[in-house]
């Protein structure tokens, strides 16, 4: 996310925008806190700057979170200072809870389908049900007859896909 508007990161119209978000008053109560609407690209209407997204600084300010100090976009190597509230534009924007639950395009994608969309760690086989199933059909692979025919091999294959019991891969 940019500091400050730039034109690269103009909306463009029926292409992907980040949505509007909310962010918590500055002094809600203590019981319900308020949430105030967040418009994070300019109107079309906007002389120099029309559907530009605004940067974080533009927001910050808007919110009255930007200190008068000025803060860096981030901190270096994104290494906050543990328990700060806005050592940087990066850290005081993303403590705001729409942005902390904001899913990404992906899994927005995946679930605006109709389909549930759940991240394992990358090539774990203990973690992730498709290395496991996959490991599994790699040794079915390994005890069947060898050949060199591409067509029998991809059989083969699909063979021992098919022969993973499901139990295992519940499991």
């Amino acid at each position: 996310m940019p500091k400050k508007p730039h034109k690269s990161w103009t909306h463009i119209k029926n292409g992907p925008a980040m949505c509007s978000t909310t962010f918590m008053a500055l002094h809600p109560p203590l019981i319900y806190p308020e949430t105030v609407h967040q418009n994070l690209y300019y109107r079309d209407d906007h002389l120099t700057m029309p559907n530009w997204f605004k940067g974080m600084v533009v927001i910050l300010k808007e919110q009255g979170l930007y200190l008068a100090s000025g803060l860096n976009a981030q901190c270096e190597g994104f290494k906050c200072v543990v328990g700060a509230m806005s050592c940087c534009c990066h850290h005081a924007v993303f403590l705001q809870p729409d942005f902390a639950s904001q899913k990404s395009a992906l899994e927005e994608l995946i679930t605006l389908h109709g389909h549930i969309c759940d991240f394992y760690l990358k090539y774990h086989c203990e973690t992730n049900f498709i290395e496991m199933y996959w490991g599994a059909a790699k040794l079915q692979y390994c005890l069947s007859l060898k050949t060199t025919n591409m067509d029998k091999m991809q059989k083969n294959v699909q063979q021992c896909l098919d022969d993973v019991l499901l139990l295992q891969v519940w499991r």
